[in-house]
């Protein structure tokens, strides 16, 4: 809220990164964030609380509904979809499905010198290598090619693409005001 920010999209509920990314640790406590689109704590994203931050979660379950997941695990994802799908017709909880610009640009060439970040010999072979190796897989086209089926996937089933502004000024009416400022 310092910086301006009304809208946030960083928590995935019960998201377990193992140790492939830095701040896992930290990260623990997205496992038992509310799963639904809430106000956040002051002091915790992960938390519901009185701010005036919304958080809608991006969806998870252990595994995040995101682009770099998607390369890296197409054929995990699609049994998460479903499971996801099957959670919306019973709940309307909204899917929400996180993905970077770059992930659509191809790295053929990459072949930059891995930094060792940490002396933790564990968070080196996860979080630097295996991740570093893992980070380039299914880059540009095959991206493109399977962010396109999970698309094709929720317009047969006629879900709705709102913004999240659009979203939120329906699930929480009180913030309308605030997000036309935005």
């Amino acid at each position: 809220m310092e910086s301006g920010f009304l809208i946030d999209s960083s928590i995935a509920s019960q998201r377990f990164d193992f140790l492939m990314s830095f701040g896992s640790r930290e990260k623990l406590n997205w496992i038992t964030a509310p799963r639904n689109p809430y106000l956040t704590d002051e002091n915790n994203l992960a938390r519901k609380g009185s701010s005036h931050l919304v958080e809608i979660p991006v969806s998870a379950f252990i595994l995040p509904y995101i682009g770099t997941t998607l390369r890296v695990f197409p054929s995990p994802i699609k049994f998460l979809r479903k499971c996801l799908h099957l959670e919306t017709i019973y709940t309307g909880k909204p899917i929400v499905f996180l993905i970077h610009p770059n992930e659509f640009i191809a790295e053929d060439d990459f072949n930059e010198k891995i930094n060792r970040r940490t002396t933790n010999i564990f968070k080196y072979l996860f979080a630097d290598l295996l991740r570093n190796k893992l980070k380039v897989k299914n880059l540009g086209m095959g991206a493109v090619d399977l962010y396109e089926k999970e698309i094709a996937f929720f317009v047969k089933h006629h879900y709705k693409f709102p913004t999240i502004k659009e979203y939120t000024s329906v699930v929480f009416p009180e913030t309308r005001n605030i997000n036309e400022k935005a």
